[in-house]
């Protein structure tokens, strides 16, 4: 039985290292045939990595992607490391722990890079409008509602700048539907919830109770920019959800489009062109898609955002070719 059990584990290995190594092969001198990673089932990352996909297959030549949900997000660059999938969507912070091995990764992602910058993805401090709270500084000895512990850690520090202690909070884990319903019922003060693009949770409460972006102070924000450029804050426009009608702004994610290094210089080159060339496709699909230009790029990598050791060198090519200044 032990014999066979072997001969079973060495065939599976066998197999599998053969697929990975006509998938790197295939990628390089033929058709790309292969999974693009999105997110979540019904979530931005899915519905604009599905109108990508799109756009991709119908206007460079020799691809065959699939839109595919990952697990998990951070399972994104791992899969495209040990090359089962060719691309992906994940936000720049993920990508560098992945890359460095740190946190959730117990051993660094090497063959990862990135293609593009996204979009802005901005999270908020939500309260009802009738809420006395008005300043992220005043939050000592309130409930804020998070979604997941790395969401918790950024906010937490954010309002460690602000001069509020993380052992001063009660941090109370939910759903983002979840947290709607308990800054309803009144039971947490404050939510931290998604806030640009227009998310729809925000849209309904929006409606129904009124709602507030709590205000951090320039000098914090500033600071914050300064020392965590990799989660910077970017502005909600006044007039994203109705009854606002000022501008706010809290700390964002910033969403790029990632492949494995199994993909070649030239195929990355013409994926980053077919993108670029044709962006007005994958913007009907989703509004995150009309932050998708080269200026948006740009702007990640002068803000040190993306670090141009990070990208792809068919993107490097390109980009350079635009006229892009990589260092």
């Amino acid at each position: 039985m032990k014999s066979i059990s072997l001969k079973s584990t060495y065939i599976k290995t066998s197999i599998t290292a053969v697929a990975l190594s006509i998938a790197s092969t295939t990628w390089a001198a033929g058709p790309v045939v292969g999974q693009f990673l999105t997110g979540s089932s019904g979530g931005v990352y899915d519905i604009l990595g599905g109108g990508l996909t799109n756009t991709i297959n119908k206007h460079v030549d020799n691809m065959r992607l699939n839109p595919s949900n990952p697990a998990t997000i951070s399972r994104v660059p791992v899969q495209l490391n040990n090359g089962r999938a060719v691309l992906g969507i994940v936000q720049m912070d993920i990508i560098n722990r992945a890359m460095k091995g740190i946190e959730e990764y117990q051993q660094p992602q090497p063959n990862v890079r990135v293609l593009m910058g996204l979009y802005d993805n901005v999270m908020s401090q939500v309260v009802l409008d009738d809420s006395p709270i008005q300043n992220i500084n005043e939050a000592a000895g309130l409930k804020i509602g998070v979604p997941s512990e790395g969401t918790k850690m950024i906010v937490a520090g954010v309002y460690e700048m602000a001069g509020v202690p993380e052992d001063k909070i009660e941090w109370v884990y939910l759903s983002y539907a979840e947290i709607a319903d308990a800054l309803r019922d009144g039971y947490i003060d404050i939510g931290t919830l998604t806030a640009f693009p227009k998310n729809g949770t925000v849209e309904g409460l929006a409606a129904t109770e009124g709602v507030r972006f709590l205000e951090a102070d320039d000098s914090i924000q500033d600071q914050w920019n300064r020392e965590t450029p990799i989660n910077a804050f970017r502005k909600i426009p006044a007039g994203t959800y109705p009854g606002v009608d000022e501008d706010a702004a809290f700390y964002a994610v910033f969403a790029s489009l990632i492949a494995s290094t199994h993909l070649s210089d030239d195929a990355a080159y013409r994926i980053v062109k077919g993108v670029y060339e044709n962006v007005d496709e994958v913007a009907a699909v989703h509004p995150a898609g009309k932050q998708i230009s080269l200026a948006k790029t740009q702007e990640y990598i002068k803000e040190g955002i993306i670090s141009p050791e990070q990208l792809h060198p068919g993107a490097r090519k390109y980009l350079e070719e635009k006229g892009i200044k990589l260092q």
